[in-house]
């Protein structure tokens, strides 16, 4: 089966499928702010991986280093089939 890598920056626009598809947190690296979860759907492995939020100012981490961050991890630790980078793209 698939895994799949959905890929966002901010934790409003990931709660909806977080939610939807039941996904669990996964420990990652705790040391940095990338947040995933992970689902079962039809066979198939479903990672989300969230940016983070900034630990002084308790926003979103948006944009491309975040971005990159969160990517690198999810792919280096599950080697999805397909990465789909998703969310408003701005507003």
């Amino acid at each position: 089966m698939a895994t799949i890598a959905v890929i966002m920056a901010m934790r409003a626009e990931a709660g909806p499928l977080i939610d939807e598809l039941g996904a669990a947190r996964y420990g990652l690296t705790p040391s940095l702010p990338t947040q995933v979860f992970v689902a079962e759907r039809s066979g198939d492995t479903i990672v989300i991986g969230v940016n983070g939020v900034d630990p002084e100012h308790q926003v979103d981490l948006v944009g491309t280093e975040p971005a990159v961050l969160t990517t690198m991890q999810v792919i280096e630790h599950w080697q999805p089939d397909v990465v789909i980078s998703a969310g408003t793209a701005g507003g």
